[in-house]
Order: C-alpha cells, then structure tokens, then sequence
C-alpha cells in the first residue's frame, strides 16, 4: 500500500512488518474507538453480504489471510467497541474484502476512511498507547527534522525474536528539551515523556529522551524512512516530504537547523556523514532560491564526510523563509543562526529580536 491514502491520510497500516512481528503476541494492536469501530462493522457487514454469509463466515474466512491461525472466539473479540484489534488483521480484512467484491480501486478509499478514526495504538494488549497522527502537520514536520538531526532509532535484539525499538534524542541544551521537544512530544503522541541526565568524564551534561514504543518506531522507520540502527550514509530528507511542495518542507528544515545545523567558517551548514541529506538539502534550497556548496573531506583519514554550506550572502533569505512558515524553537539556535555575522544581523533586524524566536 502507498504511504498516502487518499484524503492525505498517512497509511497507519504499513506498521505491521510480516517478517519480524511473527509471534501473535508481538503484532501492533490500534485501538478502536466508535467511529472506528462502525467503519470496521460495516466493511464486515459488506464483505458477509458478499459470501452470502454471516459475520461468522467472514472471519472463518479471514483465518486464512492473517500470518498465523487464530481461534473464532479472540478474533470476534476484535471486532467490538473500545477493542485492541491487530493493525494486520484490518490489512487481511481490506484484502479480503478486495479479493470477493473484486474493487481494487476502493480499498485505498476504506483504508483511509478507517485510519482517519485510528488515534491510539500499542504493541500488546496490555502496553503503553501512543497517538500516532493520521496526517502531515508543521509541528510533525519539525519533529521528523529533529529526529534526522539528533536523534536515533538503535537496533537493539534483547533475544532471538524479542526486539526492543528505542525512540531516543539527546542533547546537551537542557531548556531545550524541557521547555521544547518534551512538549512537541506530548502534544503529537499524546505521551508523558520524562528526561534522564547523563554525566560522563570530560563530557558536557547531556538530557536524554528514551521512550521504548513500536508503534512509534515503526512510525518514523516505516512511514517516514528514517534509518533504524546506524543512520550514517543512509539518512535522507523523507520520501513523504520530499514529494510537498518546497515551501511545505521547511518545517523539516527548521528541525534540522534547530539541532544539527552550525558555523562553518563565517557561514552556516551541516555536516554529515549522508551525501543523500546533503544532496536533498541542496536541492531544496536551491528551489527556495538559496544558494549553497557542497564539500566532501576525510575525517581522521577514515570517514568520509558531506558537508552542505549556505552562501553567507543568502543566510539571511535562508532565516526568513524559514521564519515565515515556522519559528526556530531552539533559543540557543535561534540566536546562533540569527544573531552572527552580517548577514545574518540583516535578518535578525528584519525579523525582531532574536530572544521573539520561541
């Protein structure tokens, strides 16, 4: 299925992975609320309607499209109000569904009607639920540059078929992810996130963010491309962001300024160890009418590096761009890109104050 249901609905249901979530136990669960539940109830009612059956033979039916065989009484448990019914078995219902009333066109149409009524999901029965959102925003955006910028998905294997899936950011601006990133996070996945402090000889104090959630991870992995385990030459700007229009992408790319943008010589840019970021960068901001140059050097004589420099010149159209779709939320950021050199005081004064940023 594509990755944008009609209605611009983010397809909620590519969580499932058919390969790694194979004990019952393990599969994702969305939680179903009332409307979710009628449109659920009328696509079964359909699909009995053509077998020339009861709700009964629909799901004696169904066994043979989910991954494993599952009895008749925990799968009518499913199917009723304020249920936790696995993201799979509503894929295996669609292609059922599909496959007796032979109407292609129309399965991407009841996705989207179904996932539009899906807000929470969870890996089990019993475990945490988290808001995914069914559709683009800016705060979404933002998020999604943050964690490209920032932060990891590691590939942890607690045991042979048991995975753990570590949503982590971590940074040393503790204003800024308590007083920013804590926030965005509630307000998106409807979570309570809390900060642990790290403290390591000769390092700077770090805050860390690390929520154990599938559905999440999934979310950002499945939905959004971003690399699980080491991101390094794999990291991109997302598929899903990269076909909006230009002027839609910048939230993504105030993520990435806020966290992963810096000073390179009396310039600003980024520095990465992806040329597919920095060449998706380029392009961006070349449609936004700025300028930049790219560079490639060896660190340490052994890791190639990309680095991405925007034109001092064009630093200061680079920040109102920006800032007319969406305010830098990093105040130590903000001043940065907005307060040094002399372009970038031009726009600082065409702006405000720097300390208006957040």
């Amino acid at each position: 299925m594509d990755k944008i249901l009609p209605s611009e609905n983010l397809n909620l249901l590519l969580l499932h992975d058919e390969t790694e979530d194979i004990p019952f136990s393990t599969w994702i669960r969305a939680c179903l609320n009332q409307n979710s539940y009628t449109v659920l109830h009328d696509l079964v009612s359909e699909t009995a309607a053509e077998l020339n059956t009861k709700t009964v033979g629909v799901l004696k039916r169904l066994t043979s499209y989910l991954p494993c065989e599952i009895s008749l009484d925990s799968m009518r448990k499913w199917f009723k109000p304020d249920s936790k019914i696995p993201v799979v078995a509503i894929t295996s219902l669609l292609k059922l569904w599909r496959d007796e009333s032979r109407n292609t066109e129309n399965v991407a149409i009841i996705a989207s009607r179904i996932v539009s009524n899906l807000d929470y999901f969870c890996s089990s029965r019993y475990s945490r639920t988290v808001r995914l959102p069914h559709g683009l925003s800016k705060d979404l955006l933002y998020f999604v540059g943050v964690m490209s910028g920032d932060g990891s998905l590691p590939r942890i294997r607690k045991r042979p078929g048991k995975w753990e899936y570590p949503v982590v950011l971590e940074k040393a601006n503790e204003p800024y992810m308590k007083n920013v990133f804590l926030p965005l996070v509630e307000k998106l996945f409807g979570i309570r996130p809390t900060l642990k402090m790290c403290e390591k000889p000769k390092r700077l104090k770090t805050w860390r963010f690390d929520i154990g959630s599938k559905p999440l991870y999934r979310y950002l992995t499945r939905i959004f491309d971003l690399p699980e385990g080491k991101k390094s030459g794999k990291l991109r700007m997302p598929e899903i962001i990269r076909s909006l229009n230009v002027k839609a992408q910048i939230p993504y790319l105030a993520g990435l300024i806020d966290t992963d943008f810096g000073s390179i010589g009396k310039t600003i840019g980024i520095t990465c160890a992806s040329p597919l970021l920095v060449s998706d960068l380029k392009t961006m901001l070349s449609e936004l009418g700025i300028r930049s140059v790219r560079a490639t050097y060896l660190k340490d004589e052994r890791f190639t590096m990309h680095q991405l420099r925007v034109i001092k010149a064009d630093v200061g159209q680079l920040v109102r761009e920006v800032m007319r779709v969406y305010e830098f939320k990093n105040p130590k950021r903000g001043r940065f890109i907005c307060g040094g050199g002399r372009a970038r005081s031009k726009a600082s004064a065409a702006l405000g104050e720097t300390q208006d940023l957040v």
